[in-house]
C-alpha cells in the first residue's frame, strides 16, 4: 500500500479511478499545479495487468508512450500536464511533486 492510499483511507476515501481519457483530463486539471498524482490502480495481482479498486481493468490507451515499462513499478501515477498514466514504484513518498487526490463519496 502506498503512502497516498493510506492517507485517502484515513479520510474515508480511496485514490481516484479514471474510466475514460476525459476523466484523466479532469483529474489533471484538479491536480494542477502538481506535476504528478497517485492513481488507484495497481498490477499486484498480475504483472502489467493494471486494475482499479473496483476491479475494472485500466484502458491501455490511457498510458503514455512506452508505458507501462517498469519491472518494479507496480502502481500508477497521472502526469497532470500530459494527462497520461505511467507505472511507478509504490514506495515513492508523497511530496510537492507527487500529490494526492482522494475520491470520497459523500451521502
Amino acid at each position: 500500500m502506498t503512502e497516498a492510499q493510506t492517507v485517502c483511507q484515513k479520510m474515508g476515501g480511496q485514490l481516484p479511478e479514471a474510466e475514460t481519457l476525459k476523466h484523466l483530463a479532469v483529474l489533471g486539471r484538479i491536480a494542477y499545479p502538481a506535476q504528478v498524482i497517485w492513481m488507484g490502480a495497481t498490477d499486484h495481482v498480475k504483472r502489467n495487468h493494471y486494475v482499479w479498486p473496483s476491479g475494472e481493468p485500466v484502458d491501455r490507451s490511457m498510458f503514455g508512450k512506452n508505458e507501462p515499462n517498469g519491472v518494479d513499478e507496480r502502481c500508477l501515477v497521472l502526469f497532470s500536464t500530459s494527462r497520461q498514466l505511467s507505472d511507478y514504484p509504490c514506495e515513492r513518498k508523497v511530496d510537492d511533486a507527487f500529490n494526492i487526490v482522494c475520491a470520497i463519496v459523500l451521502i
